[in-house]
């Protein structure tokens, strides 16, 4: 008896604890976003077109933040008329589905973008240039994302779950399976995947790029001591001071204003500072996309094994299950927390760029 009564008080408190953690992180994630918007307005350079991509993103996360937030203090929502908490919960459960896929289509939006910027710096201006472009693209996954959980909700017979109106219920087992299985695949994963190979082809492109600017570096450098050795045979001409006599390889005299003479050699220089100057603002921004892409793939494993409450047997009979699945919640939540964080302060020029 005496062992039975500290199994339940052990039970109680981690209870106590994982709510308010799961509390915690769920304002946490909140502010995190509010903090990002609040940047947002007062920085006029993060609300540049090079930025709306990313900004979309960091907007879907909120949203998705945002059910947690109406869910804090009840995992259902308790009004007097029972038809109104079971509106509310279909909608929520809905919009559940809806803002979860469309945060991985967004990042996969994200990254084809500086895909586009890496390999097509002229379209990549172009379409930063075209407001039809962007929102195109912007409305597509919005699409994209809503036909995916509209399909899914209807083909498997979805409904809501008893916690916080998850999405992903069915009356059946073989229902409830089918329904995880395709929206893990084509809602998460596919998007994941495809981030995962953009991502790799733009450290290769960045790789290239720097094995290209070295190589010119090389050049150029050979090409200045060669300069250098040459003005050794030269001498400064009495009739015009502001030019050099050289002889060639012919030993042919010739005649070279100063201008004349490192005016290569800065046109070179400068096309090369210019081609740094690219290769060290995509290097940035890739650095800040794997950050990124770090904690979002955290996240879907993370959700991904969290969804799976609806096809467990037993699972709400079995408190090991509900304190697994709320631990699987609880790190979602966190890394969609760090997501405006790492946009904002990582790297930190970002931030230093916008303030400026």
């Amino acid at each position: 008896m005496h062992e039975k009564n500290q199994t339940l008080c052990l039970q109680e408190r981690l209870t106590i604890f994982l709510f308010y953690l799961d509390t915690s992180q769920r304002i946490f994630s909140f502010l995190t976003h509010l903090m990002y918007f609040i940047f947002l307005i007062k920085f006029k350079k993060l609300r540049y077109k090079s930025y709306i991509f990313i900004n979309h993103f960091i907007l879907a996360n909120f949203l998705y933040c945002l059910i947690y937030i109406l869910f804090i203090k009840s995992e259902k929502p308790s009004f007097a008329k029972q038809s109104l908490s079971h509106f509310v919960c279909l909608i929520a459960s809905f919009f559940w589905s809806v803002f979860k896929f469309l945060r991985y289509y967004s990042i996969l939006l994200v990254s084809i973008h500086r895909f586009i910027a890496v390999y097509y710096i002229n379209l990549f201006k172009r379409i930063n240039k075209s407001n039809v472009f962007i929102s195109f693209s912007i409305i597509l996954i919005w699409i994209i994302a809503s036909v995916i959980a509209f399909i899914c909700k209807f083909i498997f017979e979805n409904t809501y779950g008893t916690n916080n109106c998850f999405d992903g219920h069915s009356k059946t087992f073989k229902q409830s399976l089918n329904y995880y299985m395709v929206t893990v695949t084509f809602g998460m994963a596919l998007p994941t995947l495809s981030v995962i190979i953009i991502y790799i082809l733009i450290y290769r492109r960045l790789r290239y790029m720097s094995r290209r600017l070295t190589g010119k570096k090389i050049r150029l450098c050979k090409k200045f001591r060669n300069e250098e050795s040459t003005s050794n045979n030269g001498f400064v001409n009495k009739e015009n001071p502001s030019s050099v006599v050289y002889t060639n390889k012919n030993l042919e005299v010739v005649l070279k204003s100063e201008t004349q003479v490192t005016g290569s050699f800065n046109q070179t220089n400068g096309s090369n500072r210019t081609f740094r100057s690219c290769k060290r603002t995509q290097t940035k921004f890739a650095n800040q996309f794997l950050a990124i892409n770090f904690c979002l793939i955290i996240s879907f494993v993370a959700l991904s094994l969290a969804s799976m409450r609806n096809v467990i047997n037993g699972f709400n009979n079995n408190t090991g299950y509900y304190y697994l699945i709320q631990i699987f919640r609880i790190i979602n939540i966190f890394t969609t927390s760090l997501i405006p964080l790492i946009t904002l302060f990582y790297p930190t020029s970002v931030l230093k760029t916008a303030l400026k």
